[in-house]
């Protein structure tokens, strides 16, 4: 299986990431910005996206709700891949894989796994 990870926050990635890893997930490419994450889904397969929802457009841009323009982006190009959108606000995105409320005390880490599982991931 093979992630991209769009994710601003050094910190939560390597949160998330240590979660990715307990699933047997190894091949994670991680990006900081909306165009970078675009640019990674235009040049690569991926069998799962993890976004956060605030972050900026270009690297060391101001944060914004980036999350949602991927979400709308990978829409309008047909993108097929499954998308977790992980935030430390709640969201519901009924049309994505599954929404996380992220934080750094612990209790999302059960729903990622359930989501990796019914990816086949785990």
């Amino acid at each position: 299986m093979k992630i991209l990870h769009i994710e601003d926050n050094v910190y939560k990635y390597h949160e998330i990431n240590k979660v990715i890893n307990q699933c047997g997930v190894h091949s994670v490419d991680w990006v900081e910005c909306l165009n970078d994450g675009i640019k990674m889904m235009e040049e690569n397969e991926y069998d799962l996206v993890i976004t956060d929802m605030y972050y900026p457009i270009e690297k060391n841009g101001e944060e914004i709700e980036a999350g949602d323009l991927f979400i709308r982006e990978s829409s309008k190009r047909g993108w097929k891949v499954p998308i977790i959108l992980c935030s430390s606000l709640a969201y519901h995105y009924p049309e994505l894989l599954g929404t996380i409320h992220f934080s750094f005390n612990g209790d999302w880490e059960d729903d990622f796994k359930n989501y990796m599982k019914k990816l086949g991931g785990w």
